[in-house]
């Protein structure tokens, strides 16, 4: 989480053009660092997990590509 704080920032410096809201990056990070506690059962797919479980578990991991993509966007 840190390194894309990082490079965000060193990035709009480079660039000199302000951010567009500093409220949205934030808002991104922490459902990024909070969806990524859930997202550790779709490595357990070969381990016998039920299908149910593993469908719980496949939901944040294609979630977390939003605030990801903003990110990347903004």
């Amino acid at each position: 989480m840190p390194g894309i704080g990082i490079v965000s920032h060193i990035l709009i410096t480079n660039m000199r053009k302000p951010l567009l809201s500093h409220k949205v990056i934030i808002a991104c990070l922490g459902a990024i660092a909070f969806l990524s506690y859930m997202v550790y059962g779709h490595h357990m797919f070969l381990s016998g997990m039920n299908p149910f479980t593993a469908l719980v578990f496949s939901f944040p991991t294609l979630v977390i590509t939003i605030p990801a993509t903003i990110i990347v966007l903004i």
